[in-house]
């Protein structure tokens, strides 16, 4: 056919009982599909295949993760809680141990960390996700029992986050996304004031670039990935502290309230992150020599205002109920209405840099 040019050929399909000659007869050759397996099916091969026992997701299993934050992944996984600071995963705790007995891992190297302090305490080396983001990732295992080249002190297992790899995918990729975040007590996109002396919008915008391509016959891969996102959260919550052993609770038979906590603690969290991959193989796709990159900048900014009902075990009446606090007359210090407030700002610049050399041909 010339070029430019468009060329009909027309042919009819026979019935599956039609008797052809030996000149109708069209016989073709070997015809092979060869490929490697990605995304979810690749993350199912790879945990039937695994020695240990382990659970493999590709991470963009369940969508789009507001603020690319881990450990709003990790919660849809079997077997791993999740402990929370404000309405932040902060850590995780796998098979029922505490978070510091877990390690997190990046391609299989430990990830460096900062832990912040209070309750947490600053002298812990559990993993806080803040430090990273997922948007760098291409699928996550959760590894239940340890093989011989996993950190023989993370009894609890390992979250090993593997980054994405451009020779993994077939020609270029460029993705994007750009849109706004907000909540249901803040539909405008006017600034309104916070808890500070400034007006800030609470609708905040969000940018996330994926790009990758393969180079001189898919022996170099490039991956790059740039996310930012800032969040305004209204923070509304109630709690109250309950006494169980003191006289009064035990004449009562239930225990008693001493503390009823109305807290609003408006935050504003601000992310940017960027990953990139080189992957290079010189000779065959059985080595693989990695160069990955990762920065992510993360700053928390939270106004604590908090309104207490405070009561006395010793001055709460015996006809006070589960859901009801009676205070006796008194002029104890501990039976008080009191007003506090906090302000705290977290902030963490976490850098990584690995290399990596995989060898794969056949069973080896």
């Amino acid at each position: 056919m010339a070029p430019g040019a468009t060329v009909t050929r027309d042919f009819e399909l026979a019935p599956t009982g039609y008797r052809r000659t030996a000149e109708e007869v069209v016989q073709l050759g070997t015809f092979v599909v060869s490929t490697e397996r990605e995304g979810q099916a690749k993350a199912v091969s790879e945990q039937k295949q695994a020695m240990n026992v382990k659970t493999v997701v590709a991470a963009d299993n369940f969508g789009d993760i507001a603020e690319g934050n881990v450990g709003e992944f990790l919660k849809f996984m079997p077997g791993i809680t999740l402990d929370y600071v404000e309405t932040d995963t902060r850590a995780a705790r796998m098979g029922g141990m505490e978070p510091r007995y877990g390690y997190v891992t990046i391609d299989g190297n430990t990830m460096a960390n900062t832990v912040a302090g209070g309750s947490f305490g600053a002298d812990t080396r559990q993993f806080e996700f803040e430090a990273f983001s997922i948007n760098n990732i291409e699928s996550i295992e959760v590894n239940k029992t340890l093989s011989a080249d996993m950190p023989g002190d993370a009894p609890a297992g390992t979250v090993n986050l593997r980054t994405k790899s451009a020779l993994d995918r077939k020609g270029r990729t460029f993705n994007y996304t750009v849109g706004f975040i907000g909540n249901q007590y803040e539909y405008t996109l006017k600034a309104t004031p916070r808890h500070d002396d400034h007006l800030h919008r609470k609708s905040r915008p969000t940018v996330v670039v994926d790009y990758s391509d393969s180079y001189f016959g898919n022996k170099l891969g490039l991956a790059f990935n740039y996310s930012t996102t800032s969040v305004f959260k209204e923070q509304f919550r109630n709690s109250m502290t309950h006494d169980y052993t003191s006289a009064q609770a035990v004449a009562a038979r239930h225990p008693l309230i001493t503390a009823i906590n109305f807290k609003d603690g408006p935050k504003m969290g601000t992310k940017h992150s960027a990953g990139l991959k080189l992957d290079y193989q010189p000779f065959s796709p059985a080595l693989r020599m990695s160069l990955a990159t990762s920065f992510t900048q993360f700053s928390d900014v939270i106004a604590n205002r908090n309104l207490n009902f405070r009561v006395s075990a010793a001055d709460s009446n015996t006809n006070a109920e589960l859901t009801k606090v009676i205070a006796s007359p008194t002029a104890n210090a501990n039976t008080r209405l009191e007003q506090t407030g906090s302000h705290g700002n977290k902030k963490n610049d976490t850098t990584n840099l690995s290399l990596g050399f995989n060898y794969k041909a056949g069973r080896l």
